[in-house]
């Protein structure tokens, strides 16, 4: 059964050829596009290898899954930009990820650990025919049938997420500014902004049986796209851990605006600005962008020393408080209630690892048994 599913995903890539002539997609997009990625391992640990959640389905043999004991809950694929790197630790059941320089002229690398990923089986993908999945891997949404994340945000979601966390001394990491963990939102792929505003393509998506309807479809979302409109990519993760300046910071956002192409920055001194109080970036009626540091302490305490960190938090629909409770080796170090989160219509997910500007340059962070839990 597995293999029969797994021929049949490769045949997406078949499918989308078929469309080249009428949706005008260049072969090298093309490729790019139905390719399997495949991942592999060097005698040292280092993960060569990566995935895009948003547009790939991972099979079972790419080498690109990692369940390092076994459990649902802590299986993750490989997520890297720009010459960072994931290094697998086996015996430890951890991962190291490094940072150098970045090897090209990108502004941000990242090498972090996903846990929102699609295989040919996973419950909520494998109902899709052939055609259907073609469209979700064109238009970026296979990660909105992911198992672990965050179901939907229009109900109230508990989840509870962490694991061990160390700095090696010989990195230079506690004077960088890097995202350590992340709560990444799933953004609505179907909502475009152009000259005339906001929008909102009807999701062809349950009427795909065919190379015709799939054709269709793949057009429709290409013109847009052609007359200049922009899909909605995400903006900044509703909840996330920090090394800065000297210190681990936890940082919640709240954005409940239809679509963000982050025109409006929302940023702020984490080291400095007073802990609980929102930096309210955009305050409309309708419109609100909120930012705020909710726990703070020195760094020092994690360097070359493995810790335990985990958050409890219960995910509540746009315009309702949320709540967050943060433990560090068993010990609960804070709680707090406020407005957190996007407004998209699938919630956010877990990623672990470094995400950094191109000025933070040569540290590591290691990672053991982290775990994503939700209820769902």
């Amino acid at each position: 059964m597995l293999k029969m599913m797994e021929k049949s995903l490769i045949r997406i890539g078949v499918v989308i050829f078929l469309s080249l002539a009428l949706t005008k997609i260049s072969e090298e997009a093309l490729i790019k596009e139905a390719n399997d990625e495949f991942c592999t391992i060097s005698p040292v640990g280092v993960i060569n290898g990566k995935v895009s959640p948003p547009k790939q389905i991972v099979r079972y043999d790419s080498g690109c899954i990692f369940s390092l004991d076994g459990g649902f809950k802590r299986k993750v694929v490989p997520v890297e930009k720009s010459g960072d790197k994931n290094i697998l630790d086996a015996h430890l059941k951890s991962f190291t990820f490094v940072r150098t320089i970045l090897n090209n002229t990108s502004f941000t690398g990242r090498a972090e650990m996903d846990f929102c990923f699609t295989t040919p089986t996973s419950k909520r993908i494998s109902k899709f025919n052939r055609f259907q999945l073609a469209y979700l891997i064109h238009t970026k949404r296979t990660a909105n049938y992911c198992e672990n994340a965050v179901r939907v945000t229009s109900k109230s979601t508990r989840g509870k997420y962490g694991g061990w966390i160390m700095i090696p001394r010989d990195s230079g990491t506690k004077t960088v500014i890097s995202i350590i963990m992340q709560w990444h939102g799933r953004p609505d792929r179907l909502v475009y902004k152009d000259q005339t505003g906001i929008h909102e393509l009807n999701d062809s998506l349950p009427s795909i049986t065919n190379y015709v309807s799939l054709t269709r479809a793949i057009n429709t979302y290409n013109n847009v796209l052609r007359d200049g409109g922009k899909f909605d990519q995400g903006g900044y993760p509703p909840l996330s851990v920090w090394i800065y300046k000297y210190n681990l910071v936890v940082l919640a956002r709240y954005d409940n605006r239809k679509y963000d192409d982050k025109s409006i920055r929302c940023e702020a001194d984490y080291a400095t600005i007073p802990l609980n109080k929102p930096k309210k970036c955009l305050d409309k009626l309708t419109e609100k962008l909120f930012l705020t540091v909710i726990h703070r302490e020195p760094l020092h305490n994690w360097i070359d020393k493995w810790n335990h960190l985990k958050l409890t938090i219960d995910w509540r629909p746009i315009g309702v408080n949320s709540s967050v409770s943060i433990f560090k080796n068993g010990r609960k170090v804070k709680s707090w209630e406020g407005l957190l989160g996007r407004h998209d219509k699938n919630g956010p997910y877990m990623k672990y690892g470094i995400y950094a500007n191109k000025y933070s340059k040569n540290f590591k962070l290691k990672v053991a048994y982290a775990f994503s839990d939700i209820d769902n």
